[in-house]
């Protein structure tokens, strides 16, 4: 067998590994309770059970399902909460209808302000690295004074659109404040 195809049959097997969610070890240890907990913290979706189940039964473990459920709800609790939907969006996580309905509209309304400012700010860091990635072509020594006056007219357009994106991202950022301050009270 040649060397690429074992660096390949290496490659898919860790790709194959990484989508199960738990190991053969996790599958026969697991507390399921504490699973749930920690899932519903993190905002899963009850289908994550599902995926527990599929990597489980490759070992012929079964999870409990009334005590991950069970676990998942006190989870949820704690994951439900105003300020972690800011949180989350800030990080780039989109509210997955997770909560009760007694708080997901207002959770689901912060967690999209707070993701509107973090795709804003994406959107920012995107424009500063071509900026950075432009100076730098412009600094070689190899780059021909061509070249170099074409970058320094993209470098003044890039300037022009980080100063519009930059004000989108105060822009965002007033939305989630106003948006924060009129639902949480």
């Amino acid at each position: 067998m040649n060397s690429a195809r074992i660096t390949f049959i290496l490659v898919m097997s860790l790709f194959v590994a990484g989508c199960a969610t738990l190991d053969e070890g996790q599958c026969r240890t697991a507390n399921w309770q504490d699973l749930g907990t920690r899932d519903g913290m993190a905002g899963y979706t009850a289908s994550r059970l599902d995926e527990h189940r599929k990597a489980c039964a490759e070992y012929g473990i079964r999870p409990e399902q009334d005590r991950y459920m069970s676990g998942r709800d006190l989870g949820l609790r704690q994951y439900c909460v105003f300020d972690n939907a800011v949180r989350e969006g800030l990080a780039g996580r989109t509210y997955q209808n997770v909560c009760p309905p007694t708080v997901s509209g207002r959770f689901a309304e912060l967690n999209r302000s707070a993701y509107a400012v973090y795709s804003a700010r994406q959107d920012v860091d995107q424009l500063n690295s071509q900026s950075a990635s432009l100076e730098r072509e412009r600094r070689n020594d190899k780059t021909t004074p061509e070249r170099k006056h074409k970058i320094r007219d993209e470098l003044r357009e890039l300037d022009r659109r980080l100063d519009r994106a930059r004000d989108e991202v105060r822009s965002r950022e007033g939305d989630l404040d106003r948006t924060t301050k009129l639902l949480v009270r």
